[in-house]
């Protein structure tokens, strides 16, 4: 199966690259419309072209739904399987995604497991005589009730990395009000020996501790990593700066969280990398 990831957002191909890769997908990945549209010729040109394009809905003059209409209008690819990417969620998007031509319409933060499940559904689907439609899933709650209990993760197994004994009751104390799991470690090194042992759904890691930094410690997680496995890492820096963000990136960090620690940062972060909490507004339905 050759699927082609178009996404602007660099950090966002790398994501999705681990994930289809893992799968045993082979893949390409370009970051505009127009490059897309080129991949695609030079693909059937080859005599091996694209089974599956995932398309970012957003991006710098021609966005998802507009490569998508190019893409309908050509009739080589009427066969190729459309899955939009989107971040907000909303129904008159998941019409217009139908009317270009999309087998799936996907919120963002996507957990791989719901991406693959959307994946195998749209590919059976294409299959079967005499089906269509949009499939809808959401990874995450587009509304929220007001008077809805507080959202947890009680599932989720989170690693704080932290050298600073504040910084950590801080941090667990957050996390534990949102019934999260959270374990702590001081130091990189103590970090690589409990992944290895533990599987975790999230780390956050400070990026300035003795011994080993969180730079060298996500560099080394990275490493051990298989192609079908990408662990969240999310920074907890002093500095807010836009060389310290692309400092954390090229280590292979993929968000990160201003001090002092505040709760709507970690809550978000757990949003944007969890997906949809359990107690909160919304249903699956897709990322």
């Amino acid at each position: 199966m050759r699927v082609l990831v178009v996404d602007d957002n660099a950090v966002n191909r790398r994501v999705l690259r681990e994930q289809v890769t893992g799968w045993g997908m082979r893949h390409s990945e370009v970051p505009s419309g127009e490059e897309a549209l080129g991949a695609l010729v030079e693909a059937d040109h080859a005599g091996d072209p694209y089974r599956i394009a995932i398309l970012d809905h957003q991006m710098p003059g021609m966005d998802g739904i507009m490569l998508a209409r190019a893409i309908r209008a050509d009739r080589r690819w009427r066969d190729l399987i459309l899955l939009l990417l989107t971040s907000s969620g909303l129904r008159r998007e998941a019409r217009g995604a139908a009317e270009a031509g999309f087998a799936a319409f996907l919120t963002k933060p996507v957990r791989p497991s719901l991406l693959l499940d959307t994946l195998s559904s749209a590919w059976a689907q294409r299959t079967r005589q005499g089906e269509s439609g949009l499939v809808i899933r959401k990874s995450v709650a587009v509304n929220v009730v007001e008077e809805a209990p507080p959202p947890t993760w009680a599932e989720a197994r989170v690693l704080i990395v932290e050298d600073n004994v504040v910084n950590q009751k801080v941090a667990v104390g957050i996390l534990k009000k949102l019934a999260c799991r959270a374990d702590v470690v001081a130091s990189g090194k103590e970090a690589l020996e409990r992944i290895a042992a533990l599987p975790y759904d999230l780390v956050f890691m400070d990026c300035e501790m003795p011994e080993m930094d969180g730079y060298e410690a996500t560099r080394r997680i990275r490493q051990e990593e298989g192609n079908g496995r990408h662990l969240p890492i999310i920074a907890m820096t002093a500095h807010a700066l836009a060389g310290d963000r692309e400092k954390c990136l090229e280590a292979g960090m993929d968000d990160y969280v201003t001090k002092p620690i505040r709760a709507v940062a970690l809550r978000k972060a757990l949003e944007a990398w969890l997906g949809e909490p359990a107690g909160s507004a919304g249903g699956a339905g897709l990322p």
